[in-house]
């Protein structure tokens, strides 16, 4: 017995690149043509996120600190959303997206929460909202997410010490920053991780996304308590569904004594 094809739900081409919505049993994924996996869900069940990426965007929650507002650069199919909105129904969150033909497909196949929740998404250019925002002293976030790729590539602006420190604003005392970086090679890992570490001194931590062989560089604006951090990773597996025991130890196989919070 062989296991049915996959269903293509929707495929269109968006600014250049073919997208495509497919579903295989209760997995539904978002794709292009690029090789680019955008988003992956349980149909069924909002508290999973299937792309072991998405898991390790989450890591900072291993340190027992709970977002009450999340922003999120980049949304995708809006799985993150989706989880938040499942696991911490309490908490506040935007979503920033520049297409609104991705927006209209995490709203129709991606159960992005809806309008009685306490999510919204809008499309905007993340760099404008920012500058807004701190003009406006609107709020702040304990958890912001870049999760931005152009052209193969995280672009440079995101990296950028001027943009970093605006971010830093935006961040409540406890904040926690995470960038997805496209790392290629190790040229390009240094180059974006330099200037995080200059603006986040001695409050960063990195983990490789082993099936992307992206970077997840998080930091933090105040340098987290790490005395019980084993104990504080099996809560959070509890708590989350998450292998956080597992990326427990991927921490600190990483992320050696003095390259930032260790």
């Amino acid at each position: 017995m062989t296991d049915k094809p996959a269903q293509t739900l929707f495929q269109q081409l968006l600014n250049g690149s073919l997208a495509t919505v497919e579903q295989s049993g209760d997995t539904r994924t978002l794709k292009f043509d690029s090789g680019l996996i955008q988003s992956r869900i349980n149909i069924h069940c909002a508290d999973q996120l299937p792309l072991p990426g998405n898991r390790l965007m989450l890591s900072h929650l291993i340190f027992g600190k709970l977002p009450r507002n999340v922003l999120l650069a980049g949304c995708g199919g809006g799985s993150i959303a989706r989880w938040f909105n499942a696991m911490l129904p309490d908490c506040h969150g935007t979503a920033i997206e520049t297409s609104a033909e991705i927006i209209a497909l995490a709203r129709k196949f991606f159960d992005f929460p809806d309008h009685n929740s306490n999510w919204n998404i809008l499309q905007d250019d993340i760099r404008q909202f920012v500058t807004r925002q701190l003009a406006n002293c609107d709020e702040s976030y304990d958890f912001i997410l870049f999760d931005i790729e152009e052209h193969g590539a995280t672009p440079a602006w995101i990296i950028q010490p001027q943009f970093l420190e605006k971010c830093k604003k935006l961040l409540s005392a406890n904040g926690v920053i995470t960038f997805n970086i496209v790392a290629r090679t190790a040229e390009d890992f240094a180059r974006a991780l330099l200037p995080v570490r200059q603006v986040f001194p001695e409050k960063t931590y990195c983990l490789t996304s082993l099936e992307s062989h992206n970077i997840m560089i998080t930091a933090f604006t105040r340098k987290p308590d790490i005395g019980q951090l084993e104990l504080m990773a099996q809560k959070a597996k509890q708590r989350f569904k998450i292998e956080f025991d597992l990326i427990y130890q991927q921490l600190l196989k990483e992320n050696p004594s003095g390259s930032g919070i260790f």
